[in-house]
C-alpha cells in the first residue's frame, strides 16, 4: 500500500511539473510576443517623431513663402467705360441730351499720374503712369480709293508693381503734370506729341492736349435745325485736374491676385453748364450751312471743361479677380 501511495504522488507530482512546464512555455511566448509589439511600438513612433519634423519643416518653408510673397507687388486691371448716363456710349448714334441730341465722333485725354491710397492712409504711387485712353475712329488705309475706317477703343489698363496691401481709393490727374507739359521732349510712359494729343496748332502753347471732345449736338431732332458740331479741347498746367474714386469695398492687392476695378466715365457730364454756349454759337456761327463750337486752351470755357471732366468719373464695381 505505500508502494502504491508514493507511486501515486510521484505521478502527482510528475503531472504538476508537466503543467508548470506548459504554462512557462505560454509565458515564453508571451513575453516574446510583448518583445516583438514594443519593438514594432518603438518603430512606428520613431517614424512618427519623423513625420512630424518634416510636417513642421514643410509647414515652416510654407509660412516663410507666404511671408515672402506678402512683400511682392501686384496688380490692378481698371477699366473706364464710356457711357452716357448708365448706357454704354456708342460713336456716331444719336443719344438725347436736354431737348436735343448729341453724337459722339471722339472721346480722348490723358490718364495719369496714379496713386492708390490703402486703409492705414498710406498712399503708393506708380511710376511712369501716362496713358492716352481714347474712343474714336481711325482711317485703316488713307491711300484707298474707299477708306474704311476702324474703331479706336482703348478704356482698359493694367498697373504694374502696386505694392501688396488693402486700398480703397483710387486717385489720377486729367491731363499732364507741369514737369512733362512744360517739357515735350521728356519721356513718361505713353506721352508722345506724334499720337494727335499734341498737334501743330498747340505748339506754340507748348502744351499735351489733357482732353479732346469732338461731337454734333442737334437742337430739336424733329426738325430740319442744322447740327452744330462741337470741338471742345481744354490744356495748359491750369486745365489739369486730379480725380479720386472711393471705394465701395476695399481692394486686396498682391502678388497671387489679380483684382479688377470699373470706373465709369459719364459723357453727359461734359456738357454741364454749356447749354447756352451751343445754342449761342450755333447762332453765331460764321458757317451758317456747318456751324461750329470751339473751346480752346485759351478760351474761358476751358476751365469749366476740365472742370466737368473731372466730375464725369465714378465708380462702378470691383472685384477679387482670378487667381
Amino acid at each position: 500500500m505505500n508502494r502504491l501511495s508514493r507511486l501515486l504522488q510521484f505521478g502527482r507530482g510528475l503531472c504538476l511539473l508537466l503543467v508548470a512546464a506548459c504554462q512557462n512555455g505560454q509565458v515564453d511566448d508571451l513575453r516574446s510576443e510583448l518583445a516583438s509589439t514594443k519593438q514594432a511600438l518603438a518603430k512606428s513612433k520613431a517614424q512618427l517623431q519623423h513625420m512630424q519634423a518634416s510636417y513642421e519643416e514643410t509647414a515652416s518653408t510654407l509660412a516663410e513663402r507666404d511671408a515672402r510673397l506678402s512683400t511682392l507687388p501686384g496688380t490692378l486691371e481698371v477699366q473706364v467705360a464710356f457711357e452716357l448716363d448708365g448706357t454704354e456710349l456708342e460713336l456716331d448714334r444719336g443719344y438725347p441730351l436736354g431737348d436735343g441730341e448729341i453724337s459722339f465722333g471722339s472721346l480722348r485725354y490723358w490718364f495719369s499720374n496714379v496713386s492708390l491710397h490703402d486703409t492705414h492712409g498710406d498712399r503708393a504711387d506708380i511710376a511712369d503712369s501716362y496713358y492716352l485712353m481714347e474712343l474714336h475712329t481711325v482711317i485703316d488705309d488713307p491711300k484707298a480709293e474707299e477708306p474704311t475706317y476702324s474703331l479706336e477703343k482703348r478704356d482698359t489698363i493694367t498697373l504694374q508693381n502696386v505694392p501688396p496691401g488693402e486700398y480703397n481709393q483710387l486717385s489720377f490727374n486729367v491731363g499732364v503734370d507741369s514737369e512733362h507739359n512744360d517739357d515735350l521732349s521728356l519721356p513718361g510712359g505713353e506721352l508722345n506729341v506724334l499720337n494727335n494729343m499734341a498737334t501743330a496748332q498747340w505748339m506754340w502753347f507748348t502744351s499735351y492736349i489733357f482732353t479732346s471732345l469732338w461731337a454734333t449736338y442737334q437742337a430739336d431732332p424733329a426738325s430740319d435745325s442744322p447740327r452744330i458740331a462741337l470741338y471742345w479741347e481744354a490744356g495748359g498746367d491750369e486745365a489739369l485736374r486730379r480725380v479720386a474714386v472711393q471705394f465701395d469695398e476695399p481692394i486686396q492687392i498682391g502678388l497671387d491676385l489679380q483684382p479688377k476695378l470699373r470706373v465709369g466715365l459719364n459723357a453727359a457730364r461734359l456738357f454741364d453748364d454749356f447749354s447756352e454756349k451751343i445754342s449761342h454759337d450755333a447762332a453765331t456761327s460764321p458757317a451758317a450751312d456747318q456751324p461750329a463750337s470751339l473751346i480752346g486752351p485759351s478760351d474761358t470755357e476751358s476751365a469749366q471743361l476740365s472742370t466737368n471732366w473731372q466730375c464725369a468719373f465714378h465708380q462702378l464695381t470691383s472685384g477679387a479677380g482670378d487667381k
